[in-house]
């Protein structure tokens, strides 16, 4: 059976407060280290914000200067940009030396007038026609002229000159939605073109000597082509 304790209350009290001292005396040493280490980094904090908050009374000094101008701040901005341009252009002196410039003209200025060219006229006092270009033809190729009279077809002239009908249905195959190679009307006149085979390269329909309509051979068979405005 074990002794028992026989010290008074108070002693066990305070036996059980003296095993407790170290445990407590610990945590206020970690407190206290804990509050120095929060001061510390407050302090580093407050230094660093210190800089920027410079920068910015710096930038709203300029910012109140402006705003307590009188002028609106766009205005006062462009005196700035101006004021120095200015007292520039004050400075700046041009030298007295001028370039050498041409010598004017003395004189008058004569200006030439055009002068109507009379047009050539005959012996007989009539307009002379202009000279037309001479198209110049391979050697053996002709020209075969054919005036059309009333009621004639191009069956007739191809017949009269004894030329192939097959070149003839091709080009009243292709002859276009006027069909005047078919309508031939009296006056016009019809020019083949005939190389020395007596092959047709080229079929005309003329009034007054001008080319209205025109065929030429490609390979075997023919194309209208336009005639080009003169």
């Amino acid at each position: 059976m074990p002794t028992p304790d026989r010290r008074p209350r108070g002693q066990h009290r305070r036996a059980r407060q003296g095993r407790r001292a170290p445990a407590e005396g610990s945590l206020l040493q970690r407190i206290q280290i804990m509050m120095k280490d929060w001061r510390q980094a407050r302090q580093e904090r407050a230094a660093g914000a210190a800089k920027p908050s410079a920068s910015r009374s710096s930038a709203n000094a300029r910012g109140n200067w402006l705003d307590k101008s009188p002028l609106p701040r766009r205005h006062t901005l462009g005196l700035l940009i101006l004021l120095p341009l200015w007292l520039i252009l004050l400075a700046w002196q041009p030298s007295d030396e001028l370039p050498a410039t041409a010598a004017a003209p003395s004189g008058s200025l004569e200006v030439p007038l055009a002068v109507p060219v009379q047009a050539a006229r005959t012996s007989d006092g009539q307009p002379q026609k202009p000279v037309k270009s001479v198209e110049q033809l391979p050697a053996g190729w002709q020209w075969l002229d054919h005036e059309i009279g009333g009621g004639e077809t191009l069956f007739a002239v191809f017949r009269k000159y004894q030329l192939p009908g097959a070149e003839l249905s091709r080009l009243v195959a292709i002859e276009g939605p006027d069909r005047p190679l078919t309508r031939l009307q009296s006056g016009k006149t019809v020019n083949i073109l005939l190389d020395n085979n007596r092959r047709i390269q080229r079929v005309e329909i003329r009034s007054h000597d001008e080319p209205i309509y025109r065929y030429v051979r490609e390979n075997e068979g023919f194309a209208q082509k336009e005639i080009p405005a003169s």
